[in-house]
């Protein structure tokens, strides 16, 4: 299966590529204004969304002792009653 471009790259180079695509004359100067500050608030908006579906615990799972995510419980020495 051949990789295909993601959402992000087809937008950012639609973007990019717009004034050169477009029939009526666009002012350089601010569409590149324009073009970084929606890029950033994009930008913004894929990492929030990729930090909260894809982010890590910093803090481990609540469990019972012993099991996962709880505190480890001492074992006892063999031949201890």
């Amino acid at each position: 299966m051949k990789p295909r471009p993601g959402v992000f790259m087809v937008i950012t180079g639609f973007m990019a590529l717009f004034p050169l695509l477009t029939p009526r004359s666009v002012q350089l100067n601010d569409y590149a204004d324009f073009f970084a500050k929606t890029s950033s608030v994009y930008t913004g908006i894929i990492g929030v969304t990729i930090g909260f579906y894809c982010g890590r615990p910093t803090e481990p799972p609540p469990g019972r002792p012993g099991g996962p995510g709880g505190p480890a419980v001492p074992r006892r020495a063999a031949g201890e009653s």
